[in-house]
């Protein structure tokens, strides 16, 4: 998820109960990014954070996603230069006319600009991406967030760091190019167990186990066929990103994510025929996140992000089979 301000706790809250034990205190009322619906006060103490799979939001209050109003999400903007380099990117995509720009738009979610809000004890002002809100209308909707690329550290990394983030995630990372930050699923045959996969699990992942994460994401255990007419479904999306990537020379990413996101619900709902593919084609969704790290290309192909996207499309299309 490397997606948040708002209020009103969905009626979804009630069926994701089954999350609260696993998550730290402070995301108690918050289970994930879906549970919470349009905004409609203004008052600070309304903003609530939002509870994610990955990110530094997941860890750190401070730099929690919140819920937004008209539906989106409100993403603290880093410090500088991170903070600057997101921000630019997210400007530059969506007033670009060109057809990179355009194909990128077709990949990230809507960008609203950026507002500034009282946050804290203190009120303290800051500064918010207002980003679309992709989970908004799902019952139960299910996440992942992976992390792409060969090397997940800017060209401005030093030694130290380069060093620490080479350690994480060799399993896939390594062999793959992509690393499972998290996920959160529903289970059963009416979809009634929550799961929460968190950074350990990916950690755990290897070229030996490595469909294992969307058995998990996709409850296949519970049903096959479904979970291959998903796997289908994310096959096609990601293949638009597979095909800017063939071709963009644009930009370099590092440390970007791809966020998966459906709704358990439309897929039960399909099981038991009463909505058909196209209509759960509706209810999968998949998109760039986390801009943090993007330089300029220079007219190269994106050699580190590119074997990740094509690893990830493979291993999902073969799941689909």
């Amino acid at each position: 998820m490397d997606v948040a301000d708002g209020a009103v706790i969905s009626k979804s809250i009630t069926a994701s109960v089954q999350l609260e034990e696993k998550l730290r205190p402070w995301r108690k009322r918050t289970i994930q990014i879906i549970t919470t619906e349009l905004w409609h006060k203004e008052s600070v103490e309304e903003i609530k954070p939002i509870a994610q799979v990955a990110g530094h939001g997941s860890a750190d209050i401070k730099q929690a996603i919140l819920t937004g109003k008209n539906g989106c999400i409100l993403k603290p903007i880093q410090d500088p230069p991170r903070g600057t380099r997101e921000k630019k990117f997210y400007d530059d995509v969506f007033n670009g006319n060109d057809e990179v720009h355009k194909k990128f738009q077709q990949v990230m979610p809507k960008y609203y600009g950026t507002c500034i809000k009282k946050v804290g004890e203190k009120g303290e002002r800051k500064e918010f991406l207002m980003i679309e809100n992709l989970t908004k209308g799902y019952e139960k909707p299910c996440i992942m967030d992976v992390k792409i690329g060969l090397r997940t550290y800017g060209p401005d990394a030093n030694q130290a760091k380069m060093d620490k983030q080479n350690s994480y995630y060799k399993g896939t990372r390594e062999p793959f190019g992509f690393c499972v930050l998290g996920l959160s699923s529903f289970h059963g045959e009416e979809k009634e167990n929550a799961i929460v996969k968190d950074k350990k699990y990916g950690e755990y992942l290897n070229a030996e186990n490595i469909q294992e994460f969307l058995v998990n994401y996709l409850d296949s255990n519970t049903f096959p066929d479904n979970s291959k007419v998903l796997a289908k479904l994310f096959s096609s999306k990601l293949n638009t990103l597979l095909e800017l990537f063939e071709s963009q020379s644009t930009y370099h990413l590092y440390g970007s994510s791809v966020l998966f996101v459906y709704d358990s619900i439309a897929a039960l709902k399909f099981h038991k025929g009463e909505i058909d593919e196209d209509k759960l084609a509706k209810c999968v969704n998949v998109t760039m996140i986390d801009f943090a790290h993007v330089w300029e290309g220079e007219g190269k192909q994106d050699s580190n992000y590119l074997p990740g996207i094509q690893h990830l499309h493979r291993i999902v299309t073969e799941f689909s089979m």
